[in-house]
């Protein structure tokens, strides 16, 4: 009984924790930066869409440790983020803690009523 409550508990507090994330296109660029300097390789694969995931598991690591020799993310500016209709284009600056900037453009395809980003090569 303990351990089904413990599983229930469990459950809860990821289906929060999953809903807490924006579903905008730019909130899920987001969440991929700030999960991706955090190590957090799975939960940023999860935000790609399903052709790309194996691609961007295999650059993460090295794109998580080039954020942390820069000081880390201080902040996520949103330049511009166009949608038409399933499709989305967010460009954004990154301002690491050593004071670099880096500039990106990201784009996103709406799958089963989520933002996923979407990589082609």
């Amino acid at each position: 009984m303990k351990k089904a409550w413990l599983l229930g508990m469990l459950l809860l507090c990821l289906s929060i924790v999953g809903c807490s994330s924006s579903n905008s296109p730019s909130g899920v660029v987001k969440d991929f930066y700030k999960y991706t300097a955090d190590g957090k390789t799975n939960e940023a694969v999860a935000l790609v869409t399903g052709k790309g995931q194996g691609l961007v598991a295999a650059f993460l690591p090295a794109l998580t440790e080039d954020i942390k020799e820069k000081g880390g993310i201080k902040s996520i500016d949103i330049i511009k983020e166009e949608i038409s209709g399933d499709t989305a284009t967010v460009t954004l600056v990154l301002k690491f803690g050593n004071g670099s900037t880096k500039e990106d453009s990201s784009e996103l395809i709406k799958q089963d009523g989520k933002w996923k980003m979407h990589v082609s090569k």
